[in-house]
């Protein structure tokens, strides 16, 4: 266990649970004000508690927004490991991470816009942290995309640029795509895969197997 985490293994099951509401809050309050703008005291107004309430489980405005993107992802990379354990085919498996990154940032949003813009903000030993988990995320994606360059030439630089690619194309949707506007996540997700695929030149039909439907439903 990583000594920034510690702390928080200690606390009863219902100070845990206290936490994950505190930083459900601080990540929407930190996301509409902005993170340098929003005090632990903003925080501790809108989760109804006195700010030494607050401040009996974070000492510090960069602990919690460390433990916010911390659970966040951790939370997100579970559930893809999960999902792709099931996964046949290379095309599905690039389906189901298209769809699962923006369902994601749909039930997410305060916290994916906190860990695409505001990340920078932590200290250095909670930054390396979260950039360590950044890159096993990566890391799945790159072995994801890896199969659908074979047969042709390709160079370990091919493949991260391909990966980075893909990266952006679900990542960037953070700053301007509304999940609940006309347009829905899975209209999105699989416009994405089309245009990614005819850009790699391996294009499928959309309609997959049983896997790709339940994995997104």
């Amino acid at each position: 266990m990583k000594r920034e985490l510690k702390k928080f293994e200690k606390f009863t099951e219902k100070g845990k649970e206290t936490v994950a509401e505190i930083c459900k809050v601080a990540a929407r309050i930190f996301d509409e004000k902005g993170y340098l703008a929003a005090t632990l005291g903003d925080v501790a107004q809108a989760a109804g508690m006195t700010k030494g309430g607050v401040f009996h489980y974070f000492s510090k405005k960069e602990e919690l927004l460390f433990l916010i993107l911390y659970r966040y992802i951790d939370c997100t990379l579970r559930a893809l490991k999960k999902k792709l354990e099931v996964c046949g085919t290379p095309y599905d498996r690039i389906y189901v991470f298209i769809h699962h990154h923006l369902q994601n940032y749909e039930k997410n949003q305060a916290e994916s816009r906190l860990a695409l813009l505001e990340r920078a903000n932590l200290p250095s030993n909670y930054l390396g942290i979260i950039k360590d988990m950044e890159r096993e995320y990566r890391e799945i994606l790159r072995s994801l995309v890896k199969p659908l360059m074979e047969g042709r030439r390709k160079s370990y630089r091919k493949v991260m640029l391909a990966t980075y690619a893909l990266l952006g194309m679900v990542t960037l949707p953070y700053v301007w795509f509304d999940p609940d506007g006309k347009a829905k996540p899975k209209e999105l997700g699989d416009l994405i895969y089309e245009i990614y695929l005819g850009g790699l030149g391996c294009a499928k039909p959309l309609k997959g197997s049983q896997c790709r439907r339940n994995l997104i439903a």
